[in-house]
């Protein structure tokens, strides 16, 4: 079971979810859990027009297939492999129970070792939603992208569609689709203290074509003993 509630400047959102799995292991990489969701939603957006709070509720039921697969060395700090992860979720509800969606979301990740103190990350992710009524979906049903594990150098859900808030300031509402991809190496010098340079790039988008932004920059890394920081 959980709770939600998230306020910022143009976003007042609270949400319960109720969740139930089961999870298998398929074989030594993969694993494989079936989940049944009950999910209801209250939100509102601050905009220029709309000063005042005019709050959306909706509630969906959807069920959710997620395969998780790990092929790496050290799951810690893996220095060769692979992994991945491949969703597909989908359900009807709304605010009169009429919008139904379905969505199929994959990430990867892969890992190559270059010497004993360096290696190359490179990562990507890409999402759909089907559907033909998004505004009906709740924001934790849209797709978003910015932010540190996303395209670094942009704030987070800085990327995608946007609004304006009652201040004049700029906000993401979510979108229908969301493509990323990122290319790091990354070096240790002295002990447990390294650094990396990275190249982000990805969009939050709706309709075809992505409107791409792009992150270029440096990051200190340890090695902390529960994984890298």
């Amino acid at each position: 079971l959980q709770a939600a509630d998230e306020q910022t400047d143009s976003l007042d959102s609270r949400r319960l979810e109720f969740v139930a799995s089961r999870s298998g292991q398929y074989n030594d990489h993969l694993n494989l859990i079936a989940s049944a969701h009950v999910l209801r939603e209250r939100w509102s957006y601050f905009t220029l027009n709309r000063p005042t709070l005019d709050y959306q509720y909706a509630s969906f039921v959807f069920p959710s297939l997620r395969a998780e697969y790990i092929d790496v060395d050290d799951r810690l700090a893996p220095r060769r492999g692979a992994g991945g992860t491949l969703t597909l979720r989908g359900g009807k509800g709304g605010t009169n129970g009429d919008a139904s969606f379905a969505q199929l979301h994959a990430s990867a990740q892969w890992f190559h070792g270059l010497d004993a103190e360096s290696r190359l990350i490179v990562r990507g992710e890409a999402g759909h939603t089907f559907t033909g009524e998004l505004l009906d979906l709740p924001p934790s049903l849209r797709y978003y992208a910015g932010g540190d594990r996303s395209i670094r150098g942009y704030g987070w859900r800085e990327v995608g569609p946007r609004i304006r808030n009652s201040l004049g300031d700029s906000y993401s509402v979510g979108a229908s689709n969301v493509v990323t991809a990122s290319f790091e190496y990354e070096r240790y010098f002295n002990g447990p203290w390294g650094a990396a340079v990275f190249v982000d790039s990805g969009s939050a988008f709706d309709g075809k074509t992505p409107d791409m932004h792009t992150g270029v920059g440096i990051g200190l890394r340890w090695r902390s003993p529960v994984g890298p920081v």
